[in-house]
Protein backbone atom coordinates (compact mmCIF):
# COMPACT_ATOMS: atom_id res chain seq x y z
CA UNK A 1 0.00 0.00 0.00
CA UNK A 2 1.42 3.67 -1.30
CA UNK A 3 1.82 6.10 1.38
CA UNK A 4 -0.24 8.81 0.20
CA UNK A 5 1.99 12.43 -0.68
CA UNK A 6 1.28 15.20 1.02
CA UNK A 7 0.79 17.99 -0.90
CA UNK A 8 1.89 21.11 1.48
CA UNK A 9 0.21 24.36 0.29
CA UNK A 10 2.01 27.78 0.28
CA UNK A 11 -0.71 29.37 2.44
CA UNK A 12 -0.85 33.09 1.60
CA UNK A 13 0.04 35.65 4.28
CA UNK A 14 -2.78 37.68 5.78
CA UNK A 15 -1.81 41.79 5.80
CA UNK A 16 -0.47 41.47 9.07
CA UNK A 17 1.89 38.91 8.60
CA UNK A 18 3.02 40.38 5.83
CA UNK A 19 3.89 43.57 7.45
CA UNK A 20 5.51 41.79 10.40
CA UNK A 21 7.68 39.97 7.99
CA UNK A 22 9.16 43.34 6.67
CA UNK A 23 9.47 44.34 9.92
CA UNK A 24 11.57 41.06 11.34
CA UNK A 25 14.00 41.72 7.80
CA UNK A 26 14.33 45.43 8.88
CA UNK A 27 14.89 44.65 12.27
CA UNK A 28 17.61 42.22 12.02
CA UNK A 29 19.24 44.83 10.13
CA UNK A 30 19.13 47.12 13.15
CA UNK A 31 20.74 44.04 15.67
CA UNK A 32 23.75 43.64 13.51
CA UNK A 33 26.81 43.83 15.95
CA UNK A 34 28.65 45.90 13.70
CA UNK A 35 26.72 48.76 13.82
CA UNK A 36 27.84 49.80 16.84
CA UNK A 37 31.19 50.80 15.21
CA UNK A 38 29.62 54.07 14.07
CA UNK A 39 28.10 55.85 17.63
CA UNK A 40 30.81 54.76 19.15
CA UNK A 41 33.37 56.35 16.95
CA UNK A 42 31.61 59.36 16.28
CA UNK A 43 30.90 59.66 19.93
CA UNK A 44 34.48 58.81 21.09
CA UNK A 45 35.71 60.71 18.45
CA UNK A 46 34.19 64.08 19.63
CA UNK A 47 34.45 63.80 22.96
CA UNK A 48 38.69 63.02 22.85
CA UNK A 49 38.89 66.18 20.24
CA UNK A 50 36.55 68.26 22.52
CA UNK A 51 38.89 67.51 25.53
CA UNK A 52 41.82 67.82 24.04
CA UNK A 53 40.68 70.91 21.92
CA UNK A 54 39.39 72.86 25.56
CA UNK A 55 41.14 70.77 28.64
CA UNK A 56 44.16 72.11 30.53
CA UNK A 57 45.58 71.48 33.77
CA UNK A 58 43.74 74.34 35.25
CA UNK A 59 40.57 72.90 33.99
CA UNK A 60 41.76 69.68 36.03
CA UNK A 61 42.94 71.65 39.13
CA UNK A 62 39.49 73.74 39.41
CA UNK A 63 38.00 69.97 40.42
CA UNK A 64 37.60 69.36 44.12
CA UNK A 65 37.94 65.58 44.45
CA UNK A 66 35.29 65.96 47.71
CA UNK A 67 33.55 63.08 49.02
CA UNK A 68 30.48 64.97 47.42
CA UNK A 69 32.39 64.40 44.03
CA UNK A 70 32.16 60.70 44.50
CA UNK A 71 28.81 60.41 45.96
CA UNK A 72 27.10 62.43 43.05
CA UNK A 73 29.22 59.77 40.35
CA UNK A 74 27.67 57.07 42.11
CA UNK A 75 24.32 58.52 42.33
CA UNK A 76 24.53 59.30 38.51
CA UNK A 77 25.31 55.39 37.88
CA UNK A 78 22.49 54.13 40.14
CA UNK A 79 19.74 56.53 38.55
CA UNK A 80 20.92 54.76 34.89
CA UNK A 81 20.44 52.03 36.82
CA UNK A 82 16.72 53.05 38.39
CA UNK A 83 15.94 54.25 34.82
CA UNK A 84 16.13 50.83 33.23
CA UNK A 85 14.57 48.94 36.18
CA UNK A 86 11.48 51.26 35.66
CA UNK A 87 11.57 50.73 31.72
CA UNK A 88 11.25 46.89 32.44
CA UNK A 89 8.76 47.49 35.24
CA UNK A 90 6.69 49.37 32.68
CA UNK A 91 6.94 46.81 29.95
CA UNK A 92 5.41 44.06 32.14
CA UNK A 93 2.34 46.36 32.58
CA UNK A 94 2.09 47.34 29.77
CA UNK A 95 2.33 43.96 28.35
CA UNK A 96 -0.43 42.89 30.35
CA UNK A 97 2.05 40.41 32.10
CA UNK A 98 2.25 38.48 29.10
CA UNK A 99 6.57 38.66 29.47
CA UNK A 100 8.08 37.54 32.83
CA UNK A 101 10.35 39.97 34.59
CA UNK A 102 13.11 38.20 32.86
CA UNK A 103 11.41 38.49 29.36
CA UNK A 104 11.06 42.15 29.94
CA UNK A 105 14.61 42.82 30.94
CA UNK A 106 15.58 41.02 27.54
CA UNK A 107 13.30 42.68 25.34
CA UNK A 108 13.45 46.46 26.93
CA UNK A 109 17.90 45.94 26.59
CA UNK A 110 17.57 45.43 23.30
CA UNK A 111 15.01 47.90 22.74
CA UNK A 112 17.36 50.82 24.15
CA UNK A 113 19.88 48.78 22.15
CA UNK A 114 18.38 49.44 19.05
CA UNK A 115 17.79 53.06 20.19
CA UNK A 116 21.00 53.71 20.61
CA UNK A 117 22.42 52.39 17.48
CA UNK A 118 19.84 54.13 14.97
CA UNK A 119 19.12 57.87 14.57
CA UNK A 120 17.15 59.45 17.14
CA UNK A 121 14.07 60.14 15.18
CA UNK A 122 13.81 56.46 14.38
CA UNK A 123 14.42 54.86 17.38
CA UNK A 124 13.35 51.69 18.62
CA UNK A 125 10.03 50.94 16.95
CA UNK A 126 10.71 48.73 14.25
CA UNK A 127 13.26 46.40 16.66
CA UNK A 128 10.48 46.83 19.30
CA UNK A 129 7.81 45.56 16.88
CA UNK A 130 10.16 42.45 15.98
CA UNK A 131 11.00 42.00 19.46
CA UNK A 132 7.48 41.74 20.60
CA UNK A 133 6.35 39.76 17.67
CA UNK A 134 8.95 37.06 18.70
CA UNK A 135 7.61 36.98 22.03
CA UNK A 136 4.38 35.78 20.91
CA UNK A 137 2.63 38.65 21.85
CA UNK A 138 -0.61 39.09 19.25
CA UNK A 139 -0.14 42.00 16.28
CA UNK A 140 -3.64 44.36 18.06
CA UNK A 141 -1.41 44.16 21.77
CA UNK A 142 2.10 44.67 20.41
CA UNK A 143 0.89 47.78 18.73
CA UNK A 144 -1.15 48.27 21.66
CA UNK A 145 1.79 48.33 23.62
CA UNK A 146 4.21 50.52 21.19
CA UNK A 147 1.58 53.66 21.16
CA UNK A 148 0.79 53.47 24.79
CA UNK A 149 4.24 53.51 24.79
CA UNK A 150 4.67 56.78 22.60
CA UNK A 151 1.66 58.49 24.68
CA UNK A 152 2.93 58.34 28.22
CA UNK A 153 6.76 59.36 27.10
CA UNK A 154 5.00 62.09 25.05
CA UNK A 155 2.50 63.37 27.83
CA UNK A 156 5.32 63.39 30.68
CA UNK A 157 7.96 64.25 28.12
CA UNK A 158 6.00 67.96 26.70
CA UNK A 159 3.81 68.31 29.81
CA UNK A 160 7.11 69.07 32.12
CA UNK A 161 8.50 70.84 29.46
CA UNK A 162 5.63 72.79 28.70
CA UNK A 163 5.41 74.00 32.78
CA UNK A 164 8.71 74.64 32.72
CA UNK A 165 9.30 76.62 30.09
CA UNK A 166 6.07 78.76 31.36
CA UNK A 167 8.11 78.90 34.58
CA UNK A 168 11.60 79.67 33.18
CA UNK A 169 10.72 81.53 29.89
CA UNK A 170 13.41 81.17 27.22
CA UNK A 171 16.38 81.15 30.15
CA UNK A 172 14.75 76.92 29.96
CA UNK A 173 16.31 76.61 25.99
CA UNK A 174 19.54 78.45 26.20
CA UNK A 175 21.69 80.18 29.17
CA UNK A 176 21.59 83.68 26.56
CA UNK A 177 18.21 84.43 28.10
CA UNK A 178 19.65 84.97 31.23
CA UNK A 179 16.30 86.54 33.41
CA UNK A 180 15.21 90.32 33.30
CA UNK A 181 17.03 89.80 28.79
CA UNK A 182 14.61 91.56 26.00
CA UNK A 183 16.06 88.77 23.38
CA UNK A 184 13.30 87.54 21.65
CA UNK A 185 13.61 83.72 20.77
CA UNK A 186 14.74 84.68 17.17
CA UNK A 187 17.35 86.90 18.20
CA UNK A 188 19.92 84.07 19.14
CA UNK A 189 20.58 81.45 16.63
CA UNK A 190 22.31 77.75 17.63
CA UNK A 191 20.75 75.35 18.75
CA UNK A 192 17.14 77.53 18.96
CA UNK A 193 15.66 76.53 16.03
CA UNK A 194 16.54 72.82 16.13
CA UNK A 195 14.30 72.93 19.39
CA UNK A 196 11.63 74.88 18.18
CA UNK A 197 11.26 72.39 15.16
CA UNK A 198 11.82 69.22 17.15
CA UNK A 199 9.17 70.82 19.80
CA UNK A 200 6.48 71.46 17.02
CA UNK A 201 6.83 68.16 15.17
CA UNK A 202 7.10 66.36 18.77
CA UNK A 203 3.40 68.51 19.84
CA UNK A 204 1.75 67.44 16.37
CA UNK A 205 3.09 63.80 16.03
CA UNK A 206 1.83 62.97 19.82
CA UNK A 207 -1.54 64.80 19.15
CA UNK A 208 -2.04 63.15 16.25
CA UNK A 209 -1.53 59.45 17.86
CA UNK A 210 -3.69 60.73 21.21
CA UNK A 211 -6.64 61.25 19.20
CA UNK A 212 -6.02 58.39 17.13
CA UNK A 213 -5.95 56.11 19.78
CA UNK A 214 -8.99 57.55 22.45
CA UNK A 215 -11.17 59.18 20.08
CA UNK A 216 -11.46 57.99 16.06
CA UNK A 217 -8.21 56.73 14.02
CA UNK A 218 -9.91 56.61 11.00
CA UNK A 219 -9.30 60.38 10.24
CA UNK A 220 -5.84 60.14 11.20
CA UNK A 221 -5.25 57.32 8.59
CA UNK A 222 -7.23 59.15 5.82
CA UNK A 223 -5.54 62.41 6.18
CA UNK A 224 -1.76 60.79 6.29
CA UNK A 225 -2.47 58.98 3.31
CA UNK A 226 -3.70 62.00 1.03
CA UNK A 227 -1.08 63.67 2.68
CA UNK A 228 1.81 61.23 1.27
CA UNK A 229 -0.15 60.95 -1.82
CA UNK A 230 1.60 64.23 -2.93
CA UNK A 231 3.93 64.38 -5.37
CA UNK A 232 7.53 64.50 -3.59
CA UNK A 233 5.86 62.59 -0.13
CA UNK A 234 4.54 59.77 -2.41
CA UNK A 235 7.36 56.97 -1.55
CA UNK A 236 6.21 57.06 1.98
CA UNK A 237 2.27 56.50 1.25
CA UNK A 238 3.03 52.91 1.84
CA UNK A 239 4.52 53.76 5.39
CA UNK A 240 2.03 55.75 6.53
CA UNK A 241 -0.92 53.48 5.35
CA UNK A 242 0.74 51.22 7.58
CA UNK A 243 0.67 53.54 10.35
CA UNK A 244 -2.95 54.08 9.99
CA UNK A 245 -3.98 50.44 10.13
CA UNK A 246 -1.83 49.86 13.16
CA UNK A 247 -2.98 53.23 14.73
CA UNK A 248 -6.78 51.47 14.31
CA UNK A 249 -5.34 48.09 15.52
CA UNK A 250 -4.27 49.50 18.80
CA UNK A 251 -7.04 51.98 19.13
CA UNK A 252 -9.26 48.74 19.97
CA UNK A 253 -7.06 47.39 22.31
CA UNK A 254 -6.24 50.56 24.43
CA UNK A 255 -9.88 51.53 24.71
CA UNK A 256 -10.31 48.50 26.43
CA UNK A 257 -7.52 49.09 29.29
CA UNK A 258 -8.88 50.90 32.79
CA UNK A 259 -7.79 53.55 35.11
CA UNK A 260 -5.10 51.03 36.69
CA UNK A 261 -3.10 50.50 33.62
CA UNK A 262 -2.90 54.12 33.07
CA UNK A 263 -1.64 54.98 36.62
CA UNK A 264 0.99 52.20 36.95
CA UNK A 265 2.09 53.24 33.17
CA UNK A 266 2.78 56.82 33.73
CA UNK A 267 4.65 56.31 37.63
CA UNK A 268 6.66 53.88 35.98
CA UNK A 269 6.83 56.41 32.84
CA UNK A 270 7.64 59.23 35.14
CA UNK A 271 10.51 57.66 37.37
CA UNK A 272 12.51 56.22 34.11
CA UNK A 273 12.06 60.14 32.75
CA UNK A 274 13.10 61.74 35.71
CA UNK A 275 15.87 59.41 36.43
CA UNK A 276 16.83 59.62 32.96
CA UNK A 277 17.64 63.63 32.94
CA UNK A 278 18.88 63.96 36.76
CA UNK A 279 21.85 61.58 35.73
CA UNK A 280 23.28 65.08 34.77
CA UNK A 281 21.79 67.27 37.25
CA UNK A 282 23.67 64.77 40.00
CA UNK A 283 26.88 64.88 37.77
CA UNK A 284 26.89 68.81 37.56
CA UNK A 285 26.58 68.95 41.04
CA UNK A 286 29.78 66.63 42.01
CA UNK A 287 31.69 68.61 40.50
CA UNK A 288 30.69 72.40 40.73
CA UNK A 289 27.15 72.33 42.56
CA UNK A 290 24.19 73.97 41.88
CA UNK A 291 22.07 76.25 42.73
CA UNK A 292 18.76 76.03 40.43
CA UNK A 293 18.22 71.87 40.11
CA UNK A 294 15.21 72.35 38.34
CA UNK A 295 16.72 75.10 35.89
CA UNK A 296 19.18 72.45 34.99
CA UNK A 297 16.96 69.21 34.93
CA UNK A 298 15.03 71.72 32.33
CA UNK A 299 17.53 72.45 30.18
CA UNK A 300 18.29 68.41 29.56
CA UNK A 301 14.79 68.53 28.27
CA UNK A 302 15.69 70.79 25.65
CA UNK A 303 18.86 68.98 25.10
CA UNK A 304 16.68 65.77 24.67
CA UNK A 305 14.40 67.96 21.94
CA UNK A 306 17.53 68.39 19.89
CA UNK A 307 18.49 65.17 19.51
CA UNK A 308 15.44 64.16 18.63
CA UNK A 309 16.28 65.82 14.93
CA UNK A 310 19.85 64.25 15.38
CA UNK A 311 20.22 61.70 12.32
CA UNK A 312 23.55 60.06 13.95
CA UNK A 313 23.04 56.65 15.61
CA UNK A 314 22.07 57.79 19.61
CA UNK A 315 22.94 61.48 19.10
CA UNK A 316 25.87 60.95 18.81
CA UNK A 317 28.72 63.10 18.19
CA UNK A 318 25.55 66.36 18.43
CA UNK A 319 25.00 65.34 22.07
CA UNK A 320 28.41 65.59 22.89
CA UNK A 321 28.67 69.57 21.15
CA UNK A 322 25.66 70.48 22.78
CA UNK A 323 26.24 69.96 26.51
CA UNK A 324 28.45 72.41 27.30
CA UNK A 325 26.75 74.82 25.59
CA UNK A 326 23.36 73.84 27.32
CA UNK A 327 25.19 74.11 30.94
CA UNK A 328 27.85 76.71 30.31
CA UNK A 329 26.19 78.96 32.77
CA UNK A 330 26.46 76.00 35.51
CA UNK A 331 29.67 74.26 34.51
CA UNK A 332 32.16 77.73 33.80
CA UNK A 333 34.61 75.94 32.26
CA UNK A 334 34.64 74.37 28.63
CA UNK A 335 37.25 71.71 29.30
CA UNK A 336 35.47 71.15 32.43
CA UNK A 337 32.62 70.96 30.47
CA UNK A 338 33.75 68.38 28.00
CA UNK A 339 35.09 66.04 30.63
CA UNK A 340 31.56 66.15 32.43
CA UNK A 341 29.96 65.02 29.13
CA UNK A 342 31.61 62.54 28.28
CA UNK A 343 31.29 60.89 32.20
CA UNK A 344 27.52 61.78 30.90
CA UNK A 345 27.86 59.70 27.42
CA UNK A 346 30.15 57.10 29.13
CA UNK A 347 27.22 56.26 32.21
CA UNK A 348 23.87 56.76 30.54
CA UNK A 349 24.75 55.81 26.54
CA UNK A 350 27.93 53.59 26.08
CA UNK A 351 26.18 50.88 28.62
CA UNK A 352 23.43 49.86 26.57
CA UNK A 353 26.01 49.20 23.54
CA UNK A 354 27.43 46.85 26.09
CA UNK A 355 24.18 45.45 27.86
CA UNK A 356 22.74 45.16 24.07
CA UNK A 357 25.71 42.76 22.89
CA UNK A 358 25.44 40.69 26.06
CA UNK A 359 21.85 40.20 25.35
CA UNK A 360 21.43 39.71 21.99
CA UNK A 361 22.54 36.11 21.77
CA UNK A 362 21.01 34.66 24.91
CA UNK A 363 17.45 36.24 23.50
CA UNK A 364 18.41 34.87 19.85
CA UNK A 365 18.37 31.48 21.48
CA UNK A 366 15.73 31.35 23.44
CA UNK A 367 13.26 32.82 20.94
CA UNK A 368 14.70 30.99 18.20
CA UNK A 369 15.21 27.82 19.80
CA UNK A 370 11.28 28.01 20.94
CA UNK A 371 10.42 29.10 17.17
CA UNK A 372 12.35 25.69 16.14
CA UNK A 373 10.66 23.55 18.68
CA UNK A 374 7.11 24.99 17.30
CA UNK A 375 7.61 24.26 13.96
CA UNK A 376 8.76 20.93 14.82
CA UNK A 377 5.56 19.93 16.58
CA UNK A 378 3.26 21.52 13.65
CA UNK A 379 5.42 19.44 11.29
CA UNK A 380 4.88 16.12 13.00
CA UNK A 381 0.73 16.84 13.63
CA UNK A 382 1.10 17.68 9.65
CA UNK A 383 2.20 14.12 8.93
CA UNK A 384 0.52 12.19 11.23
CA UNK A 385 -2.76 14.17 9.59
CA UNK A 386 -1.78 13.17 6.19
CA UNK A 387 -0.84 9.85 7.32
CA UNK A 388 -4.48 9.01 8.83
CA UNK A 389 -6.40 10.53 5.40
Amino acid sequence: MKTPKIKKRKRKLSKQETEQQHTSEKAIEIFKPSRIILPLLIGLGVVFFLIYQNFDTESLNRIEWRFTTLTGIIAAVLLTCIRHASYVWRLRILSDKHLSWYRSFQVMSLWEFSSAITPSMVGGTVAALFLLTKEKMTFAKTTALIFATIFLDSFFFLGTTISLWLYYGNYLISPKFVPGSNLSIFDVGGWIYPFLIAFSLMISYSSFIAYGLFVNPAPIKFLFDKITKLPFLNRWNKNANEFGDELITASIEIKKKGLSFWLKGFIATAISWSARFLVVVFLVNAFVGVDDFLLLYGRQLSLFLILFLTPTPGGSGVADFAFKDFYMDFIGDAGLGALIGGLWRLITYYPYLVLGIMVLPTWIARVFRKDDKEKSIDNGKASASGASS
